[in-house]
Formats: structure tokens, sequence, C-alpha cells
């Protein structure tokens, strides 16, 4: 999909404590803080009276009770980075609590089946300690992975709207912690006065019933808050992170309400509509074929016709990008809007590290793309379009924008080759001192398998990939790779390849983020058995299908476009809510030799 972006509007920098209220990632998080710091408060007040009249604490136990305490903490240090890299903040918050949940409840279910050593003995001291480090450390853990998510929270506030606003947020979230610790006191209060302890009661004076109360109430209250905080941390983490990277709905409806409060105008156009569909057909009176297959490179190739009727610059973004915000669109396009910079087409470079896992992604880029086109290059020397690919620091980026000129004239792949393929266009159009590249950061979008077999998932992809750099080659420097040098290029991948694995499991090492060694290992395996069947494919069919540039298309039908932009406004489920000043017709779909007999 192509967005228009006529200019952009400052927004207000005004915030207030309760505008973080207002996101709904942060109540998310806010609930789950509510029930840790309800128990926190609730354990903090509680833990004098159960230590007293339930483990009858002798004074030296007493005071051993905060190095306890302290060493939790410690050892939450240790196992606290290893968790969110191998599971996510979310996961880890929830395996927390059920941890913290198991050990707390442990020792008050031995005591009440009479299987606990007698208390205040030595034994039994030193076993409810056992369990109460494992339990505090889970419990810290827990409570460390949900507050650290509030810097997310600002993250991702920030590459939506283009503001900091984390002192809102921690506001937020200190204004949560206070309420919360204050309404565990008051449970503790509750507790107290149902089983009618008073404050000061000497142990000797409170029955065996009274405690075992105590026990019941204590325990059943803290189960409910551990339970409720990993129930909401693990059903709702991912709901979480995905408030958070918000994305695009898939039918129509939901897409025109996601962009409904875009401060400026935005056309959301169906590609694969039915009147689309008829007026493309149409096309093929003349000769064309348009209409498909169905897919990435036909959904853009309609994006720059409807774009590039009105607009200066178009800058295309995947659907899927989970951390989408308004700074993307903004680095993209203001290389091409200021024009004494000389730009014609921008490519996107960024770091694909998992939200939830902080694992690297991207192996299509790093263990075909780049692997292949160095073994390339030791086949065929420094040739300047195997140089030029390589310059680009990420070149299977679904982000990029180009002058409306550049854009009219490119012939564009209709496959998964659509990245490649249009840097091949940009090498034939452009010259290398007219491209920029832009960091977009903080960057995820949906991570595809591998699949099990060459026409499923990366595997399909690195295939028709492969496919397209060998025509760019075909095409920029007449050199053919012939089935002789195949066992050559196989060989080379291989070494290439497996050395990247062994590099990016040293950078992951060094960053501290988790790798699969096997499983990339694999992965070149799979993409070096499609080399071999894909050059025999290309031999068999050296010329891919590429939809016509819109220069073309206009020559033949100077009214297309605006017909397209029509057609992609019809039949559409929420065409009667729709604001129109005027109503949409059916566009004329018989191709004519007068212009002024076209109507859009």
């Amino acid at each position: 999909m192509a967005i228009l972006v006529p200019k952009f509007h400052q927004v207000g920098c005004e915030f207030r404590i309760f505008d973080a209220f207002r996101e709904k990632a942060f109540v998310i998080f806010a609930l789950g803080g509510l029930a840790a710091y309800v128990l926190q408060g609730m354990t903090f007040s509680i833990t004098q009276y159960v230590n007293l009249y339930v483990w009858q604490f002798s004074e030296l136990a007493f005071q051993l009770y905060p190095a306890v305490l302290f060493l939790s903490v410690v050892l939450m240090f240790v196992i606290v980075g290893p968790l969110h890299r191998r599971w996510g903040k979310p996961k880890s918050a929830a395996l927390g609590a059920l941890v913290g949940l198991a050990f707390y409840c442990s020792p008050y279910v031995f005591y009440l089946a009479g299987a606990w050593p007698i208390v205040g003995t030595t034994a039994s001291t030193a076993l409810l300690y056992g369990f109460l480090v494992c339990a505090n450390t889970a419990s810290v853990v827990a409570i460390i992975s949900a507050t650290s998510m509030v810097a997310e929270i600002v993250e991702a506030f920030e590459e939506r709207t283009g503001q900091r606003a984390e002192g809102t947020f921690y506001a937020g979230n200190w204004l949560v912690q206070k309420c919360a610790t204050g309404g565990g006191i008051l449970l503790t209060s509750l507790i107290v006065q149902s089983i009618d302890l008073a404050p000061g009661t000497p142990q000797a004076e409170v029955a065996p019933e009274t405690v075992r109360q105590l026990v019941w109430l204590f325990m059943l209250a803290a189960s409910g808050i551990l339970a409720f905080y990993a129930v909401l941390m693990g059903w709702t983490g991912a709901t979480l992170v995905q408030t958070l990277t918000q994305g695009l709905p898939a039918d129509i409806s939901s897409a025109e309400a996601f962009f409904a409060g875009m401060p400026f105008p935005v056309q959301v156009h169906w590609t694969n509509g039915p009147a689309v569909k008829d007026l493309l057909e149409s096309m093929g009176a003349l000769g064309l074929e348009v209409t498909g297959p169905p897919g990435k490179g036909w959904a853009v190739w309609q994006g720059l016709g409807v774009a590039c009727q009105d607009a200066e610059v178009v800058g295309l973004f995947d659907a899927d990008i989970r951390t989408f915000g308004s700074a993307y669109p903004e680095r993209m396009l203001r290389p091409l809007l200021d024009r004494s910079h000389g730009i014609a087409y921008v490519k996107a470079f960024y770091s694909r590290l998992s939200l939830e896992t902080q694992a690297l992604q991207g192996r299509a880029t790093r263990l075909f793309v780049g692997p292949l086109l160095v073994s390339l290059e030791q086949i065929f020397g420094p040739l300047p379009y195997l140089r030029y690919l390589q310059s680009f620091r990420y070149p299977l980026a679904g982000e990029f924008a180009f002058t409306t000129d550049l854009a009219m004239n490119l012939r564009i792949p209709s496959d998964w080759g659509l990245e490649m393929g249009l840097l091949s266009e940009v090498f034939r159009h452009v010259a290398t001192s007219r491209i920029a590249q832009v960091d977009l950061g903080l960057f995820d979008h949906k991570h595809k398998g591998l699949g099990s077999k060459p026409s499923e998932g990366l595997q399909r992809m690195a295939g028709e990939i492969f496919g397209t750099v060998l025509r760019s080659l075909m095409e920029h420097e007449g050199a053919v790779i012939s089935m002789d040098q195949i066992p050559t290029l196989e060989v080379l991948y291989r070494r290439v390849g497996e050395d990247r694995v062994r590099q990016f499991g040293i950078d992951s090492a060094i960053n501290r983020l988790p790798y699969d060694r096997h499983g990339e290992e694999l992965a070149v395996h799979s993409f070096a058995e499609l080399l071999r069947p894909g050059l025999s494919r290309l031999m068999e069919s050296p010329v891919a299908h590429q939809l016509p540039s819109w220069s073309r298309l206009k020559s033949c039908n100077p009214s297309l476009q605006g017909d397209l932009s029509a057609a992609g406004q019809m039949d559409r489920p929420s065409a009667s809510t729709m604001p129109q000043s005027q109503p949409l017709r059916r566009p004329n779909h018989k191709p004519r030799s007068s212009t002024s007999e076209l109507v859009a």
C-alpha cells in the first residue's frame, strides 16, 4: 500500500498524568502493576504477623530475614537477563508470577497438611527461608519484567506520535504503585480484623484456629492476586506487544477506521476489488497483461498508479510492520522533499530483532542474499551491478520511496523478487549519487517461516530472489551462469553462508541475544539446495513477468490512473458510510482512442 503524506503536522506536546491511561498498552500494563503492587503491599504488611504467629520466628530469625530478601534481589539480577532474552518480558513476568505463586504457597500447604517441621525450630526456619528466596526471586523478576516495559511503551508512543512523554508514563506508573501499595496494606488490615487478631498479641495467647484462619486467608489472597497477574501477563502479554506495535487491519472497513485519525487525507485503495479486476482485465484488449498474479508486486504497482496522480514523492511501507509510527514516513520522505539534495530514490535499512525474544530476524537477507552476492562476485569478479547490490545495508527492505517521475518509469516484478527487481530498475534509471539509505531504527514485522518445501515460506522467496538476481546480471552485465558453474556456486555459497552463521552467532553472544545456530545452519543448507533447480527454471523461462511502467500504460490509456483510483473505491463494504463529495461510479472499462470519451 502506498500512502501519500502531503505534509507533517506538529501535535501539541502538553501532557498530563492521566493521559497515560488513554494508551491501551499502558492500561494493560497498569492492571498487571496494580496486582503486583497490591501483593507487594500486602506481603510487606502481613509478614510480621505470619512470621510471628505462624512460623514463630526467634529473634535471630527476624534479624536474618532482610538478608534473605537481599539474596533474592541478587539472584534476580543473575537470571532476569537470560529470561528476557529467552522468553521476552511479558512471558518472563507471567513465569515469575507462577513460580512465585508455587513457592509462596507451598510452605502454607505443607503447614495445613501437617507435613511441615515443627514451627520455631531451626529446620522449619531454614526450610522456609529456602522457599522464600525462590518465591521472592521469582516475584521480583515478575515485577521488574513488567516495569521495564514502560520504556517500550514510551518508545512506541514516540514512534507513533513523534513526541516523547516518558515523564507522563513513569508518573502514571508511580501513581499505580502508590495506590496499589496502599491497597495491599488495606487488604492486610481486613484480613487481621476478620480473624479478630489484635496487633501486639503475644504468641502464646493466639489460638491455633486463629493461626489457621490467618494462613488460609493470606494464602487465598496471595494466590488470587498472583494468579490474576500471571493470567494477565501471560494471556495479554501478546496483546501488550501488539498494542505497542499496532499494525494494519486486513479488511476494508477496519483499514478505513484505522486511518481515519490520521492528520492528513488518506485514500485506501482496494487492490483486488471487483471493479479493479474488471478494469485491469479490460486492458487485455490492448495486449497488456496487468491482472497479476495477485500479490505484493501487483499491490505495489497499483499503489504507484494511484499515488502518482497528484504526488511529488511516493513512499511504500509493508503493511505488517509491527513498529510503524509517524517517524518512518518522515525519515523516508524528507531526503526527497528537499530537492537541493538531488535524491531520487530512498531505501530503508534497520536491525531485525524480534520484539518478544530479541533474537535476530531477517534470514533471507542475512543468510541468502548476502552470501549469494559474495559468491557471485567470486565467480564473475567485481561487476558494477554486484557492487551496487552489496552497497545496500538491507536490500530486501520493503520500505522505499522515490520521486514521481522515477516511479512512473519503473517496471514492477509481480513475485517475491519485487525488492531486488526494483533495485535493478533503479540501477537502470538513476545514478548512484542520487540514491540514499535511511536508518529506521526500531523495526519489527511479521516473521516468515522457512517452509517445509521449496514452494513455501522463505524457500519460495529465496528461489524467486535468486531468479531475479540472475536475470538482472544478464540485463546489466551480460553475465550468464551456466549449469557447469552451479557446483562452484553451491560450494561458495555454503562456505560463505556457514561463515555468516558463525559471525552472527558471535554478534549475538556479544550482545547477549539468543541464537539458534542449528536452525541457521539448516536454513543455509535449504537455501543452497534451491540454486540448481532455480537456474534450471531460469534457463527454461529467462524472461520474467513484469508489470509495465505507468508511463507506458499512460501512453496507451491516459485515463487509466484515474479509472483505477475510482475503481479502488467501488463495491466496498464501507462505501455507504464514506463521506463523498459526489457519488462514485464505475469507470469506463473499455479503452478508447479518444481521450475525451474517457471519464474517471
